[in-house]
């Protein structure tokens, strides 16, 4: 059985790997089909593929991902992922 945090880390990888070759569907596999996906501050976006809509608006804007792993003082893994780039517009 796969961990929380062993979701949270092939996630993060995933996510980087797929930014590089635009493949918002493989990122959108990791949702449900009624999940909510909220990348503040625009409106959250409901489903899996509105989901994967709005993630290939972020990449065709291009830029970069990288995912970064720290240690914690509680048992939990800290996960983040920063996105550099220039946004040309909304998607």
């Amino acid at each position: 059985m796969t961990t929380p945090t062993e979701t949270i880390q092939e996630f993060m990888t995933v996510f980087a790997s797929a930014w590089a070759t635009k493949d918002a569907a493989r990122v959108a596999s990791y949702f449900s089909d009624n999940a909510v996906y909220h990348n503040i501050p625009m409106d959250p976006v409901e489903g899996r593929d509105p989901i994967a809509a709005t993630v290939s608006g972020f990449m065709a804007m291009g830029g970069q991902v990288s995912s970064s792993r720290r240690a914690t003082a509680a048992p939990a893994l800290a996960e983040s992922a920063s996105a550099r780039g220039v946004s040309t517009g909304s998607c």
